[in-house]
């Protein structure tokens, strides 16, 4: 067992008076230690004949050890030397009782902390600690806002069954995922949201898509545009081949080495609309089961509803990334719209204003540093406005017979007329 040790001071039974330390060593189990006592010395190291007080100690330890009484072992010394032992031995207990009590405060500390502990425990709202009142998800975690719980929540025309235990749960578990692993980038989110947001919203508005959608976007590619899934998906819809063909229209997009439609955050829009709406025909007009479609393949989802037909998303074992997909596509609309109630305000970015230019029919590859350069702000930001463009080559492609309609260019709000001029004057477009 570990000894706990007391250092004290010795002045009287050391040659010239010579200050050093004494220590005694105290087992936790008993009152005095069977070990011999130290002395330490920095100068002779020790010897008894030059330091009577060792000697001392170690004649007090064998009367101990011999079951001597202390009257007994003070006898043995004679005069003087009977004082000092006594004055020794009584400086001897008193360090002993100092490192008695600081042995016993440390051991009690332990236990005075779990008092602390118990009593912050007991004064915590019950209501803190459970994550849900439907099923009692004993989880210290977030719960929905009480306006949710009473009055339903909707996500893409579809009512989203809360009040069913495993509805709830399966919501809840996403929505703590998100606010407790994955709460910066979700604040990220938001920011790319307030800037590209309302450009793919009035896409989505125009497509006749509802726009929660926008938040199918933010799942799928953080809302980077050159965002790049391992299973080969590309830009802010995550763009791919599927395999089966027939839910895809014909040439879809263009994607060469200057300019990718899946990266332009209109375009590419465009383009998952009008696959998501032939998915949402094929699957009676549930834009869940769409949903699920789009990432997952309709040959993966028809197969469930083959063997399962009639149910609803929620009633259905679905394949793993679709299990998750839409609970998490809800917990991030729940979210969004009560950033106050999950502490998640964010300071508002201001959307990308800018005057669109159409397709141009350029006669030369265009520059986008050039256009940079013509407004007086940096590569980087005109190249926000055109994200479409490969950023290694930085080049907006010229017509071509293969691309005879050009490309779109975008400009900050209200540099539209002055570019245009320019295009013209340094021979990109014709007068």
């Amino acid at each position: 067992m570990q000894n706990d040790t007391t250092y004290g001071k010795c002045y009287n039974l050391c040659p010239n008076g010579t200050e050093h330390d004494f220590a005694i060593g105290a087992p936790s189990s008993g009152l005095l230690s069977s070990r011999k006592r130290t002395h330490r010395h920095s100068g002779e190291g020790g010897n008894p004949e030059l330091f009577p007080c060792k000697r001392e100690s170690d004649k007090l330890d064998s009367s101990l050890r011999g079951n001597d009484n202390l009257d007994s072992c003070l006898r043995r010394n004679d005069g003087k030397a009977h004082a000092e032992s006594d004055k020794h031995l009584g400086n001897c207990h008193k360090s002993f009782a100092v490192g008695r009590v600081k042995t016993l405060a440390g051991q009690c500390r332990p236990v005075i902390l779990c008092m602390i502990a118990a009593i912050a425990v007991s004064i915590i709202p019950v209501d803190n600690l459970i994550a849900s009142d439907i099923g009692n998800y004993l989880r210290g975690s977030y719960v929905l806002p009480h306006n949710i719980q009473k009055q339903g929540f909707v996500f893409a025309g579809v009512r989203i069954p809360l009040d069913q235990q495993e509805v709830h749960l399966r919501t809840l578990d996403q929505l703590n995922y998100l606010l407790m692993d994955r709460r910066a980038l979700v604040m990220e989110w938001f920011d790319r949201m307030a800037v590209y947001g309302p450009t793919i919203k009035k896409t989505l508005a125009d497509e006749s898509v509802p726009e929660d959608l926008i938040y199918l976007a933010v799942v799928v590619s953080d809302l980077l545009p050159a965002a790049r899934t391992r299973t080969g998906g590309v830009g802010w819809w995550s763009l791919m081949t599927l395999k089966d063909k027939k839910s895809q229209p014909q040439n879809q997009w263009t994607s060469n080495n200057e300019w990718d439609d899946r990266r332009d955050p209109v375009l590419s829009t465009r383009i998952a609309c009008g696959i998501l709406k032939k998915l949402v025909k094929r699957n009676n007009n549930d834009w869940l089961m769409a949903m699920c479609a789009y990432t997952d393949g309709t040959d993966k989802i028809d197969e469930v509803l083959r063997k399962t037909p009639k149910f609803a998303y929620w009633d259905l074992v679905m394949p793993s990334y679709s299990e998750a997909l839409i609970p998490r596509l809800v917990a991030l609309k729940i979210i969004d719209t009560h950033r106050s109630f999950y502490t998640v305000d964010v300071a508002p970015l201001p959307g990308l204003a800018y005057d669109y230019l159409d397709r141009v029919k350029l006669l030369k590859d265009l520059p986008l540093s050039l256009v940079a350069k013509w407004l007086g702000i940096t590569a980087r930001a005109i190249w926000q406005f055109n994200p479409g463009v490969d950023p290694s080559s930085g080049l907006l492609p010229k017509a071509n017979k293969r691309y005879p309609a050009g490309f779109p260019l975008r400009v900050p709000k209200g540099a539209g007329p002055k570019v245009r001029q320019l295009l013209i004057t340094e021979g990109f477009l014709a007068g």
